[in-house]
């Protein structure tokens, strides 16, 4: 996971127009066949420390997507990725999905 990290870090950086060193939405996203897995994830989530979380249905699936504005460089995302990892583990959910990162929507 390390190195798919630091790969992302490089080429954001050379092929999109995205100041990784900026305050950024960083979203992390779980899947999984039934809600109440991911329903106990996100009870489980700090609300001072994530924006917003909020379960979907898709597709047959039940996706957990969390929403972080903060600035990660590629230790801090791996130690992020790492604990969404381990909560996914102990909570028997399907699958931590990984994360995207986009610029704060201006409202």
């Amino acid at each position: 996971m390390e190195k798919s990290i630091k790969k992302f870090f490089n080429e954001t950086a050379k092929e999109n127009n995205l100041n990784l060193n900026n305050k950024l939405s960083w979203g992390f996203y779980f899947s999984h066949k039934q809600s109440d897995n991911l329903q106990e994830a996100k009870n489980l989530l700090d609300p001072n420390r994530y924006s917003s979380s909020e379960i979907i249905f898709e597709n047959k699936t039940y996706y957990l997507c969390v929403e972080e504005i903060s600035v990660h460089n590629v230790d801090s995302l791996y130690n992020r990725c790492k604990e969404f990892q381990t909560l996914a583990e102990k909570l028997h959910i399907n699958s931590f999905d990984g994360f995207d990162v986009e610029e704060i929507a201006v409202s």
